[in-house]
């Protein structure tokens, strides 16, 4: 009798253990999704789906989750270029990134943002090139609506979108080449021949 007891309060405590086990394991899959985001589910390494706010599960091992955040967001992309008419330039653009498509955009690439500042230098890069630098100057204050469409071109393949983009700083690097430039353009009509172009480090557009 006592054998059987003590087999009894052994099966109990076996069947206790494993009921922990399995509640643990179900509250661990569980994920709260915020507001503006969105989970992106892979089963075994195939996307499941995309997810949005509220309460999600994933089963233990077999599911990841992949975060999306769906908001916009500042993406600061300094870059080194050359003008249509050959002045080099340091350029500093800001651009409103965020994901259009969230599997895409998680699937892209490990680190998303990394790889759009990567195409966005290329991208924007493109744009400096088909400029002259007298143009920049313009491009700062006015904008140019190409910067938006070269860059979601770009990006559109990760996933992305961007909603913004606009040139916040242009330098040039004051060399022999720019004073060449300078000298030339003071000898268009109209252009003032006395005007001496300023030399330095380096000189700010705009």
């Amino acid at each position: 009798m006592d054998v059987q007891n003590s087999l009894g309060a052994r099966a109990g405590m076996l069947l206790l253990l494993a009921g922990l086990l399995v509640v643990v394991a179900a509250a661990a899959g569980i994920r709260r999704v915020a507001e503006g985001e969105r989970l992106v589910v892979l089963r075994f390494g195939k996307v499941r789906g995309a997810h949005g706010p509220g309460l999600r599960y994933l089963a233990p091992i077999a599911d990841r989750g992949v975060r999306v955040s769906m908001r916009a967001a500042p993406l600061d992309v300094w870059f080194r270029g050359t003008t249509r008419d050959g002045v080099p330039v340091q350029v500093k653009a800001l651009a409103m990134v965020g994901a259009a498509d969230p599997v895409r955009y998680a699937l892209a690439a490990r680190t998303p943002s990394a790889a759009d500042r990567a195409v966005a230098e290329i991208a924007l890069r493109s744009v400096i090139a088909a400029r002259d630098l007298e143009a920049l100057p313009r491009m700062i204050s006015d904008g140019d609506p190409e910067l938006l469409e070269r860059l979601n071109a770009a990006i559109e393949p990760w996933g992305a979108t961007a909603t913004l983009v606009t040139i916040t700083d242009v330098q040039v690097p004051v060399r022999a080449e720019l004073l060449r430039w300078a000298r030339d353009l003071g000898a268009a009509p109209g252009a003032d021949p006395g005007a001496e172009p300023a030399a330095g480090p380096g000189h700010r557009v705009g």
